[in-house]
Order: C-alpha cells, then sequence, then structure tokens
C-alpha cells in the first residue's frame, strides 16, 4: 500500500543496504481490487487498513498459521516443524489445540508410516518438542499469537513483569491497564485485555476457552531473571541494519543493547536515538530515512566505545 505495489505495475527497485532488492515506487498497472472474503473458507475478511484478517476461528488457514508460528525460533523453538508437517498433524486429527504438541508421543506408529517420514524423523520431531517445554517467557508470549502483540510487545511485558509468567498470568482478567507499560497504548491493552477474558479463568475459576491454561500445564517456565549491573543504554532507542562483525548475528546485538537497559526497533522514527549501521554511508532506505529524521548513524565500533 505503502508503495502502490499491484499487478502489472512498472515499479522502480533499488538494492537496500547493496543487498536486498527494494521496491522504490510503482506507478500504471492494474486497478488494486482488495478481497473482501477469505480465500480458504470464503468467511468476510476484516479491514482495517493496513491488514486483512478472515473472522472465521474454524478457518483452516488459520489454524495452520497459528500452530506453524507456535513452533517457531523466536517463539517455542520446536525444530524441524515445517508447514507440511502441521498440515498432516491437522489433517490426520492429531493436533487442534497447542497442548496436543505434548501429547504426539501417542501417535507414534502410525507418523511412522507417513511417507518419508520414518522413525527417526518421528524421534527427531517427539525431541525437539520435549526440549520446547522448558519455556521462557518473551518466546511463549510471543508463540501465543495475541493480536498486536509480537516478540517486541512479549519483551517489554517480560521486562514489566520481571520475567515472571505467573505474575503476568494473574495481572488481570479483562480490567489490567496496560497501557502504564511505555510504548502500549489503547489497542494492545484491548487485545490483552480481551485474551485475558477469553482463556484465562477469572476469580470465579470460568474460563471462555481452556487452551492456553492446558498448554501451561505442559510446561515449565524458566526463573525470572533478575538485571543487574550497569544500565547505560536506559532511554535509548537503536535500530540495526546490515551486517554485524562483532556479534554473532542482529539478535545477539539486541539482547545485548536490552541487557543494558536500551530499547530496539525495527524500524528508524523520530523515537530513534541511534542506527547501527557498519555501513555509515550506505544509500540503504534505513539510512535515508534516519537522515531525512536527523537520527545519528554509528558503527559497531561507535557503539561498542559508547558503552
Amino acid at each position: 500500500k505503502q508503495k502502490n505495489i499491484h499487478i502489472n505495475a512498472k515499479a522502480q527497485v533499488y538494492m537496500a543496504n547493496m543487498i536486498i532488492p527494494a521496491v522504490l515506487s510503482c506507478e500504471d498497472g492494474d486497478e488494486v481490487k482488495i478481497p473482501t472474503v477469505c480465500p480458504v473458507c470464503g468467511a468476510a475478511l476484516i479491514n482495517d487498513g493496513t491488514t486483512l484478517r478472515c473472522v472465521n476461528p474454524d478457518c483452516a488457514a488459520q489454524a495452520l498459521g497459528k500452530f506453524v508460528h507456535f513452533c517457531k525460533k523466536d517463539c517455542m523453538n520446536i525444530d524441524g516443524v515445517s508447514e507440511s508437517i502441521v498440515s498432516k498433524l491437522i489433517d490426520a486429527g492429531y493436533l487442534k489445540h497447542f497442548a496436543d504438541f505434548y501429547h504426539l508421543s501417542e501417535h507414534v506408529k502410525e507418523m511412522e508410516e507417513w511417507e518419508g517420514f520414518g522413525p527417526k524423523a518421528v524421534d527427531n520431531l517427539l525431541s525437539s518438542i520435549e526440549a520446547s517445554r522448558k519455556a521462557n517467557f518473551v518466546g511463549f508470549i510471543h508463540s501465543l499469537g495475541i493480536s498486536n502483540v509480537g516478540k517486541g510487545q512479549a519483551k517489554l511485558l517480560s521486562k514489566h513483569f520481571a520475567g515472571d509468567i505467573d505474575k503476568f498470568l494473574q495481572c488481570g482478567h479483562g480490567d489490567y491497564d496496560f497501557t502504564q507499560i511505555e510504548g502500549f497504548g489503547d489497542t494492545i491493552n484491548d487485545s490483552l485485555n480481551k485474551w485475558f477474558v477469553k482463556y484465562m479463568p477469572a476469580a470465579s475459576g470460568d474460563v471462555e476457552d481452556t487452551e492456553i491454561t492446558d498448554l501451561i500445564k505442559e510446561l515449565t517456565f524458566e526463573a525470572p531473571q533478575i538485571q543487574t549491573g550497569d544500565q547505560p543504554l536506559t532511554g535509548k532507542t537503536f535500530v540495526i541494519t546490515g551486517s554485524v562483525e562483532h556479534f554473532a548475528n542482529r539478535d545477539e546485538l539486541k539482547d545485548f543493547i536490552e541487557n543494558k537497559g536500551g530499547k530496539t526497533s525495527g524500524s528508524v522514527s523520530k523515537n530513534t536515538s541511534y542506527l547501527i549501521n557498519n555501513d555509515v554511508e550506505s544509500t540503504s532506505g534505513k539510512n535515508k530515512k534516519a537522515k531525512e529524521l536527523g537520527v545519528t548513524i554509528i558503527s559497531e565500533e561507535d557503539f561498542l566505545k559508547m558503552i
């Protein structure tokens, strides 16, 4: 929508950060026609201006996406679970709720008979699932697919509740004020409170849906980590782009920043304190945006000197 991308349009493309093909603009081409019904189940789509969302909770595509997301590396980190495997598990009737992952050992013989899915593959899958029973706050919250709550919001929740999953799960049943957390507005507050009403038992013990409480019974959570030491980056927000040299990857650098009290974001805005890019003179989209907004661009070396 932002780039006016549509079928048969003439696109101007450049290499962002000298690597990633990025669209600069589009013109001409066919008229943009936004779908009004889900292509999988035919249910109506909600259009909030930026996202199309199917309203049918029983939509097959939603179930598939939900379970694939749950297994991702930065969620529950169940290695070796592909979309095709999840699809097979759903079709076989073995996977209807999150907790069902932890009962797949009941179907070993049947799974070993699947084409291309012998004893070794089944054993690897079950081992990975068992390893995921030890969960952490951020990965667990991110894995649930709560509307408007991604990994970034999960990290802010973890910081607010000191990494204590019990404190979070007991904090409210539709009336907690999440806007007291910096970066959380009315939209996220509404999403979380609706989630609590549906999945977390109130004082009476009532709950609309037991899926999350059933899942929690299968897991143990890492003890909350008390942050100690210097916090020299408190109040500063960083965006990282390009390759890194002093850290294994960008995620490791992000964790380092957050452990030092700073915040990270995926996009440059007026709230960004620094853009970290080892190619300071790059013509990438993030560098251009940073220069437009007057955000200081620094290298990893500059960053390490800073702290």
